[in-house]
């Protein structure tokens, strides 16, 4: 396990993913730490605004999304 990183993301809930996910696309290290072991039985995310699927188009990450 790495221990050290330019970057420290608290929760992995889909603002901590889209950070650091963000970062490597810009070549910056990060860790993400999540408190519980595994996911969530009821997801938070309630929707995606067009803003949201902006950042993800920016990222490459649309055609998995809409699939």
């Amino acid at each position: 396990m790495r221990t050290d990183s330019t970057v420290f993301i608290v929760g992995a809930g889909p603002i901590g993913m889209s950070l650091a996910l963000l970062l490597d696309r810009l070549g910056i290290d990060s860790i993400v730490v999540e408190r519980s072991p595994g996911i969530t039985t009821h997801p938070k995310a309630r929707d995606l605004n067009a803003r949201t699927m902006e950042l993800f188009r920016m990222w490459g990450l649309e055609e998995p999304i809409r699939a």
